[in-house]
């Protein structure tokens, strides 16, 4: 009886293969999870770099539209003498101030994206202390002046300015929405691979 039961129970040189197994197969499947996870991790980090850049395209146009808005108004202003047009130069003036102040910020960790925020900041400024500088003028009925600074063409030369840096930093901006792209994909191979 006592050989029956000897007979029955696998000894330990037979568990052996079996336990290495199981952990083999454990060692697989936390390897899959661990994979997946990590898959996981840089799709979630693509779509965050993805959705920042379109943020700041979208915000860049935004300013531009903003400005253009400005530039609108006073010109609408200027020519009928109807004041209903400023509600379009000041409702610029305010947006272009708020898409460039968020644009800064989210720009903050790239010196060169900044520093053209920084430049187009700059070049607002200045287009629309030119706008209200001539609308001022306008309103004291000072025409003549208000025309002087118009025919400088200042204001023209930094909206071509603006427009250049916003086209400038929207082609960066999809240059580098590329690069994360193709480095995600490849990312997201390479963990489909050791799947």
């Amino acid at each position: 009886m006592a050989s029956a039961r000897l007979k029955g129970r696998a000894g330990p040189a037979r568990s052996a293969p079996i336990l290495a197994s199981l952990i083999g197969v454990l060692v697989l499947l936390l390897s899959l999870v661990w994979n997946a996870v990590a898959s996981d991790r840089v799709r979630a980090e693509a779509e965050r770099a993805r959705l920042h850049g379109v943020e700041v395209i979208v915000d860049a146009q935004r300013a531009l539209s903003a400005l253009q808005s400005a530039e609108t108004g006073q010109r609408g202003f200027l020519l009928t003498g109807d004041s209903e047009y400023l509600d379009f130069y000041y409702a610029g003036m305010v947006e272009v101030g708020r898409h460039l102040h968020e644009l800064d910020e989210m720009t903050s960790g790239d010196p060169v994206q900044n520093g053209r925020i920084l430049a187009l900041s700059r070049l607002a400024q200045r287009r629309v202390a030119l706008l209200d500088q001539t609308v001022q003028l306008w309103q004291a009925e000072r025409q003549a002046e208000a025309l002087a600074i118009i025919n400088t063409n200042e204001g023209r030369e930094a909206m071509i300015r603006a427009r250049a840096l916003i086209a400038s930093l929207i082609g960066e901006e999809e240059r580098t929405l590329a690069r994360r792209g193709d480095a995600a994909d490849r990312a997201e191979a390479r963990a489909r691979w050791a799947l």
